[in-house]
């Protein structure tokens, strides 16, 4: 009897309703191939190999019968409409959930606030208990199966999850997978000289392999936290630490690691979450002679992943957090004869660096040569895009290019211009990670101080103001239109500025990412209403962007987005083209009006007259198209 069939006979099964049981069953049918074939390579060398794939299905069975009624019908919705997060009303907001709303609780109280903006999808960063002290910001996790103290209880989880699916909002949860806190019970139990939670972790007893090791990997945090092992004394032994000392990584190589996340997914899932980011993905698995990124074996352990939990609970989707260079990053999508097998939802990196950096060139043609030589993401896949997010803008993605060591020109070029260095920028950012050899990591800083509204505030220029305002539109009407689930960052909708408080905090000081994760001011918020101000201006901005992106059959996510070349250097040219609709988007990253030729956009496939998706003002091919400063246009044609 094969597993696929064993499985269906579980003790635990058996006390299902028949309905359940057949459909368990035809999941398991459609999906063990899939999990045994990453599995087996995985861990077929092991001795006890049969056994762990035992324990694994045993975990997804007991997944199953805990699963309640409520999302065993989601779970039905999800196989039958499996485009759920591919639909164009789909619309993001991502928060910590304690300076959104103080706790779980609050956060549900603020619910309609989201529910009225258009928001269908809620991201909340790590909800989990972190160690004390220092905790990157949450993703240092102390416990999985307990929320944070300050936030609540998992009871509360479990209610603000209901709440949001009665206001068709889905709830996303961070899940660092990569790494655990040194105060975790595991480390604990490794550091105390417990050998089987020891090889949970990568430990070595001397200096010799980390040092090997370290001949080809790089340095995530090469300020705040040089080199990637870190002796921990009450064990004498060395620890892999990519991130900070108190994260120590997972050893993916012993199986019951993988166990142990599988069963704590699956009792995520069981709570409401309906969309679990994975924190960190391309660091998974270790391998001599590499830097450790994007191995094989990290794309393996995803598959794995993804096909026991779409036969435990297939509404739950699983979304990449790689950053990763440019030719890596459809990988995490699945590939090849694993094309959309790994990750659902991703996380469009490189999009989001390349905006910022034609924002600063003025100029579109190397965001165009860059994402034309990115495959299009596999069916039944999307794009998360985004133009910030908790963490800095990280610009070493952009130098895939570069010959020989340190940062390219351009990336010292953005570098200095976001944080304010040079002559001409209207930014007002920190750096990140960049040190006195102008080695360059990141930026720091709320999309608003970004993109120049800050400066010209204090500056009192009202020219100046209209065109960080015009910025702040064109990069947002670029992510609601590129392809998959745009996602705005709290405050973004407003117009929130830098926050400088965490100068003043020993624990956050040294730290710039800090700058971009203020309080959400709900003062602010109430000012939306008041016509004639910047919030209500931004806002409603946002709020158009939204109105007019949910209702667009061409903005679906298997409509296929192509960037063109344009004669214009200055000017962005994307094409939808699918059968659901057509989509030609073109934007002006200049600080001045600029040309594009109407032959340029028959060339496109496009015929006049074409009408603006977003300002319904139609252009019928007798001249030149004007873009004005920073614009951008979603048109469509009309035989009207």
């Amino acid at each position: 009897m094969s597993f696929s069939q064993s499985i269906v006979h579980h003790p635990l099964l058996d006390q299902q309703p028949a309905g359940d049981r057949d459909l368990f069953a035809i999941r398991a049918e459609l999906f063990t191939s899939d999990a045994e074939e990453a599995l087996f390579a995985l861990y077929g060398q092991q001795p006890d190999y049969d056994d762990w794939l035992s324990r694994f299905y045993d975990i997804i069975a007991e997944g199953f019968a805990a699963r309640p009624d409520d999302l065993k019908k989601l779970d039905q919705q999800r196989v039958h409409i499996p485009d759920w997060f591919q639909k164009p009303h789909m619309m993001g907001y991502s928060a910590y959930a304690d300076r959104f709303g103080g706790t779980l609780a609050g956060v549900a109280d603020r619910l309609d606030y989201l529910a009225d903006m258009g928001i269908t999808y809620l991201h909340l960063m790590p909800i989990t208990k972190p160690c004390a002290g220092e905790n990157d910001g949450g993703y240092a996790v102390e416990d999985y199966e307990m929320i944070d103290p300050r936030l609540g209880t998992m009871a509360d989880l479990e209610r603000l999850a209901a709440a949001c699916r009665d206001r068709g909002i889905s709830l996303v949860s961070d899940l660092a997978l990569n790494h655990t806190a040194d105060s975790h019970a595991w480390a604990k139990a490794a550091k105390a000289g417990d050998p089987h939670y020891q090889a949970y972790y990568h430990c070595f007893p001397d200096r010799r392999l980390p040092d090997l090791y370290e001949q080809s990997l790089d340095e995530v945090f090469p300020i705040n936290a040089p080199g990637n092992f870190t002796h921990i004394p009450q064990m004498d032994r060395w620890v892999w630490t990519t991130f900070y000392p108190y994260q120590w990584d997972l050893n993916y190589s012993n199986p019951a690691v993988f166990a142990e996340m599988l069963r704590i997914m699956l009792q995520l899932a069981n709570r409401g979450v309906e969309v679990l980011r994975l924190d960190s993905v391309a660091f998974m698995w270790k391998a001599m002679g590499t830097d450790c990124r994007n191995q094989p074996q990290a794309h393996q352990l995803l598959r794995a992943f993804r096909a026991l939990l779409r036969i435990a609970a297939p509404a739950l989707a699983l979304k990449a957090e790689a950053i990763v260079a440019p030719e890596h990053l459809t990988a995490y999508l699945g590939e090849g004869a694993h094309a959309g097998k790994e990750c659902q939802l991703g996380y469009h990196n490189t999009l989001m660096v390349l905006l910022w950096s034609a924002l600063a060139e003025g100029r579109a043609d190397r965001l165009t040569r860059m994402l034309r030589r990115m495959p299009s993401p596999p069916a039944n896949t999307s794009w998360i895009t985004y133009v910030r997010c908790h963490d800095d803008i990280g610009w070493p993605v952009l130098d895939v290019e570069r010959q020989g060591d340190g940062p390219s020109d351009h990336v010292r070029f953005l570098s200095d211009f976001y944080a304010g260095r040079s002559a001409n920028s209207f930014a007002r950012g920190q750096s990140f990670q960049t040190g006195e050899d102008r080695a360059v990591h990141g930026t720091s800083g709320m999309l608003a101080s970004l993109a120049g509204l800050e400066s010209a505030c204090d500056a009192g220029n009202d020219q100046a103001i209209t065109q960080a305002m015009a910025r702040i539109s064109l990069l947002h009407s670029i992510i609601f239109a590129f392809g998959g689930i745009p996602l705005l960052y709290m405050g973004d909708e407003l117009g929130m500025l830098n926050d400088h408080s965490f100068e003043g905090d020993p624990q956050k000081a040294a730290d710039t990412r800090w700058l971009h994760r203020p309080t959400m001011d709900w003062a602010k918020a109430d000012e939306r209403h008041e016509k004639g101000s910047l919030t209500h201006r931004i806002y409603s901005t946002i709020r158009h962007l939204i109105d007019c992106r949910a209702d667009f059959p061409a903005l679906h996510g298997d409509t296929p987005s192509r960037p063109l070349s344009a004669a214009n250097p200055h000017i962005f040219v994307m094409r939808r083209s699918g059968a659901r609709g057509r989509l030609l988007l073109l934007a002006n990253f200049s600080a001045s009006p600029q040309i594009i030729t109407a032959d340029e956009v028959i060339a496109a496939r496009f015929r006049f007259p074409l009408k603006d998706r977003l300002s319904q003002s139609r252009f019928d091919g007798l001249d030149d198209l004007v873009l004005a400063p920073y614009a951008c246009h979603w048109l469509e044609e009309t035989n009207a």
